[in-house]
């Protein structure tokens, strides 16, 4: 979960730059409870959610950033009998879909109460929000398609109010992201917890930079900004070996280590589970490096070497951790690192049989996500 980069970015423009701007082809972009469509301040095409979704009311809050003041849509869903879907288009151009909701409330009813509430995605239960913790609240899935329409649900916990929408966003992805070292880990979707541009103290970066819009969040906020270098080289590199596809731009910066043996990120990581980490690397620098990577103390790649002038990435998974330690120890010359995401593996279960409905309802029952007479009724959450 991070917080409120959409809606600074949609309000008041992003990443800024001469850049070209990319075919948006497969992008879908909802105004959440909005009336009339527009482009914003990187291109990009939204418009009203109505044909998506044909149940909730709307309204609008005001939103305060330093000295501007907007309007923001929002729709709001105070039913927690009804099946609160939208139905997501995915018969795209891609094998996998990001999907990025921002969830907001800023006191639009005047009460004081923020909701919690659960959502869906397909078949599967993705996360709790709870805006008294954060407001907006973010969250973004990477996951596979092979249905011509995905649900995406909004469940009401007991006394958590009415679940509340803003701004929700489709973007293909390069065919077969995020596969890589995901072959213990069959039927599971990505939930984001970061995405980092090492070495990038400029604030977020995202479309047109990054053709596929996904978010990339400077790494001052983490400890080896105050311990080691940032890099910034504007060379052009042969992107084809990675199959994520990185932006040139996030590739172009990295953090160095200069002045101890170890450079460490730690990620305070939301639920204790199964975990997919990306690394990053790309030899902006005349020297090549050699170091380990450890993972939480255990050595997962030794004697790593990043090449001068060429660019690589590693992946990981770490099963049933509640924190997250990434050390690169020197061995000759200076550990670096480009770019890392980290993202939670989250289950999905199979399409609705008798036994997996009565599954999945049990499961949110126990979350609080609808009443116990209410397991006749599992439309949205097995409809994937």
């Amino acid at each position: 979960m991070e917080v409120g980069v959409i809606l600074a970015h949609h309000l008041h423009g992003g990443h800024s730059g001469k850049v070209a701007f990319c075919d948006q082809d497969g992008f879908l972009s909802l105004s959440c409870g909005g009336t009339s469509s527009f482009i914003d301040s990187s291109n990009i095409s939204w418009v009203p959610d109505s044909t998506y979704v044909t149940i909730g009311n709307t309204t609008t809050v005001d939103y305060i950033e330093g000295t501007s003041s907007s309007q923001l849509p929002v729709r709001f869903f105070p039913d927690s009998q009804a099946r609160n879907c939208y139905r997501l288009p995915t018969k795209i151009v891609s094998s996998s879909l990001l999907v990025r909701t921002q969830f907001v409330y800023k006191n639009y009813d005047e009460l004081g109460k923020p909701p919690a509430f659960s959502v869906s995605l397909g078949t599967a239960v993705t996360t709790t929000v709870n805006l008294t913790e954060n407001d907006p609240w973010i969250e973004e899935f990477i996951l596979p398609v092979n249905k011509d329409s995905l649900p995406l649900c909004f469940h009401s916990i007991p006394n958590g109010g009415f679940p509340a929408i803003s701004y929700l966003e489709v973007r293909p992805l390069p065919q077969g992201a995020y596969n890589e070292g995901m072959e213990d880990f069959p039927n599971k979707l990505l939930r984001k917890s970061y995405r980092i541009n090492c070495g990038d103290t400029n604030g977020s970066l995202r479309y047109p930079l990054d053709p596929y819009d996904r978010i990339w969040d400077a790494d001052e906020n983490f400890s080896p900004f105050h311990l080691s270098t940032g890099f910034a080289v504007k060379s052009t590199f042969n992107l084809s070996t990675l199959q994520d596809n990185p932006p040139m731009a996030v590739l172009q910066t990295a953090r160095v280590l200069s002045r101890r043996e170890e450079l460490v990120y730690n990620f305070p990581l939301d639920n204790t589970g199964d975990y997919y980490i990306v690394l990053y690397f790309a030899g902006i620098l005349p020297l090549s490096p050699t170091f380990d990577v450890l993972i939480n103390g255990d050595v997962v790649q030794p004697n790593y070497t990043v090449k001068s002038g060429d660019v690589s990435a590693l992946f990981f998974t770490q099963k049933e951790i509640k924190n997250l330690n990434i050390t690169l120890k020197t061995i000759s010359f200076n550990p670096m690192v480009n770019a890392i995401e980290v993202y939670e593996i989250v289950d999905v279960p199979p399409e609705s049989s008798s036994t997996t409905g009565s599954i999945i309802h049990d499961f949110a029952y126990l979350l609080g996500l609808f009443p116990l007479q209410e397991s006749s009724d599992l439309t949205c959450l097995d409809i994937f």
